[in-house]
């Protein structure tokens, strides 16, 4: 075994370690699915799983998530007083899973940092993943206790608005003492301002209960503004005012968060303005062909319609967004530029080319000269400082985008969903809002073009964004890629935008044509095509563009003889065209990714719309365009292919 395994007893220490991973997958699975089964509400099968790993931490944490969805459980069914006896039973299982050594020790962590040490030298540590399932379980409870008390709040329970309140001081003295939230490693919050933010959203709810239908006017929370010291406490509160379905009070909101996000921001964690947007506008728009038994009679559909709603939301929206509504510029841009015209080199494809195979390390050094870092005049080594300033600059400017862009595409979805109920809108005898209907597609399609062409000037600013060298020392050169890493990652976030508001942007034309289709009144002196051409602003628009709208209208109208008769041309079309792209990260150009992946998104509308309109046939045969266009148009060495998504998406499709 020496001779042939290169060590003694090897073929012994492989299966041994073979076995020992073959059970340690087994134990990991039965471990994950015994957590999915208590998040969805079946402990007995949870412990089922469970049981099999005998391994005190995996025990501890599924019951502790048993205990939490059941409370959750008895939270929508109504049953405050089961909701009630959670906290304070999870509240006791953490702590004797502390004390049995189920969860890490809570005084470890400002003491190691959430690390694990190997070795005495501080060098050999490793991340302790141990920490990061107790701070689940205090997050966890944390977010339980605060949606028990906003609901004790909301029906003016005193006795349990006290009870929860006494508890969840109790808890945030109890985890403070460990001081997880001064350690900069640790992604912990400071749990006394967990508390406020929960005491605060629960008084806020008490407030809105007692305001009655004046809660839904967007000037209500003004004098409350107390309220509301942080995202958080924001987020909880539309949260809970989403799951009552109380959608007035929730915009009203919505609305003066937006106002205030100078002050406060618009995103902490995972508690983000846009996301709730989304997520209101989604519900409103479900709202439509709910069902649900659990709602009250009195809400939505019998006080106000979907659609007036959604289009008083946008127009709050684009009042108080102010620079929001529009694509910021790069304040570190070198100096202004004249404008290039995107519309023509868009339509074109006249932008700059992809270096070919044999001039790819030459572009890699295009427009560099060398410069001696070593050449001080000091012969020997020295401590050249990097250059901090630019470094900071770039990740002000970073964070500072990051949520501009953010609002900016959850506004293009937003978009898309508001231009289906429009189409799915039910009432086809009003000429007046027919007419106002179209005034706001037209309106979104508008701001959406600007946008588009405010993110690609964006985008070649910060192309154009040279990083400034720093010394050769370790920390110059790390400073130096931390830079270039953050400039890559800004320019990936651009282009995701860029995508989201063109794709929008078709999307809405789309719509417009199929409005215009449905209601004659839009349209007394001319055909559909004509009326809803000028509307969309057609003759302006790239191919790639004019035939992803003409498909969509057709699609969205549900015309599949008009469909047939355009898949052909647009097949034509794009069979030459590029879907691969070399990355950034390889000297790609961000404006042919940005096209490439708008073609993209295109065929993957249309592989999830053809089977649903029963053209199954065209639907394969875009599978097999989408290959060959990946085999038939290459772009160079590295290039990254999409192709297994694609046909991902377009099988399940075909399936459904």
């Amino acid at each position: 075994e020496q001779h042939v395994r290169r060590q003694p007893f090897g073929a012994a220490r492989q299966h041994l370690n073979a076995a020992l991973a073959e059970r340690r997958a087994a134990q990991v699975q039965h471990v994950q699915l015994a957590r999915l089964y208590a998040r969805m509400g079946y402990p007995d099968a949870a412990t089922r799983q469970i049981d099999v790993v005998p391994a005190t931490s995996a025990r501890m944490i599924c019951r502790i998530d048993c205990e939490v969805t059941l409370g959750l459980r008895a939270l929508r069914s109504g049953d405050l007083n089961a909701a009630m006896d959670v906290p304070s039973r999870v509240y006791d299982l953490i702590k004797r899973a502390i004390h049995c050594g189920a969860l890490a020790d809570p005084w470890d962590l400002i003491g190691f940092a959430g690390q694990f040490s190997l070795h005495p030298s501080p060098e050999c540590s490793v991340h302790d993943s141990r920490v990061d399932d107790l701070l689940d379980r205090i997050d966890q409870l944390f977010g339980y206790m605060a949606r028990v008390w906003s609901e004790a709040a909301a029906r003016i329970d005193t006795e349990s608005y006290d009870s929860i309140s006494k508890l969840s001081r109790d808890v945030a003295e109890w985890w403070r003492q460990f001081g997880a939230h001064t350690v900069e490693s640790l992604e912990a919050s400071d749990p006394l301002e967990s508390y406020d933010s929960a005491r605060l959203v629960a008084q806020a709810l008490r407030v809105w209960h007692e305001g009655g239908a004046a809660a839904g006017d967007v000037k209500f929370w003004a004098p409350h503004a107390e309220f509301f010291d942080s995202p958080r406490a924001y987020a909880l509160v539309i949260s809970a005012l989403l799951e009552r379905r109380d959608f007035l009070p929730s915009m009203a909101l919505l609305i003066h968060w937006l106002g205030n996000a100078g002050e406060i921001g618009l995103r902490q964690g995972g508690n983000s303005l846009p996301r709730l947007a989304e997520r209101w506008l989604m519900k409103l728009r479900g709202q439509c062909i709910d069902d649900d038994p659990d709602v009250a009679a009195g809400t939505l559909k019998e006080d106000c319609e979907v659609w007036p709603l959604a289009r008083k939301c946008f127009d709050y929206l684009e009042a108080n967004a102010e620079d929001f509504w529009s694509a910021p510029a790069f304040a570190l841009a070198d100096a202004k530029k004249t404008p290039r015209d995107w519309e023509r080199e868009l339509a074109e494809d006249s932008f700059q080319e992809e270096p070919d195979e044999g001039d790819l390390y030459k572009a890699a050094y295009e427009n560099v000269s060398y410069q001696d870092t070593t050449d001080d005049g000091i012969d020997g080594q020295v401590y050249e400082p990097a250059n901090d300033g630019s470094r900071d600059e770039l990740e002000a400017e970073w964070k500072r985008l990051v949520d501009r862009l953010a609002f900016l595409q959850s506004l293009a979805r937003m978009w898309s969903v508001a231009a289906d109920i429009v189409v799915t809108d039910s009432t086809d005898d009003d000429p007046d809002r027919a007419r106002d209907q179209l005034d706001a597609l037209r309106g979104w399609a508008g701001r959406a073009k600007v946008n588009r062409i405010g993110l690609l000037e964006l985008l070649d600013d910060v192309r154009d964004f040279k990083i400034k060298p720093g010394g050769s020392d370790k920390e110059s050169m790390r400073d130096y890629d931390r830079s270039r890493v953050l400039r890559d990652s800004l320019m990936e976030r651009i282009i995701g935008t860029a995508v989201e508001m063109s794709d929008a942007r078709r999307l809405i034309c789309g719509a417009i044509f199929a409005h215009v289709d449905r209601h004659p009144s839009l349209r007394p002196e001319g055909s559909t095509a004509e009326v809803a051409g000028v509307e969309v602003g057609l003759d302006e628009m790239s191919d790639d563009d004019v035939q992803a709208v003409r498909l969509y209208a057709s699609l969205i109208s549900g015309n599949r003889d008009v469909t047939r008769a355009l898949f052909p041309e647009y097949v034509d079309a794009i069979s030459n065209e590029n879907l691969l792209y070399i990355p950034l990260s390889r000297g790609g150009d961000p404006v042919r990714i940005y096209v490439a992946r708008l073609r993209q998104r295109v065929l993957r509308h249309l592989m999830h719309w053809l089977p649903r309109r029963g053209l199954v046939s065209e639907a394969c045969r875009l599978i097999e365009v989408s290959r060959l266009m990946e085999q038939q148009n290459s772009v160079g060495i590295g290039a990254v292919t999409e192709f297994d998504s694609l046909f991902r998406d377009g099988f399940k499709s075909l399936v459904s």
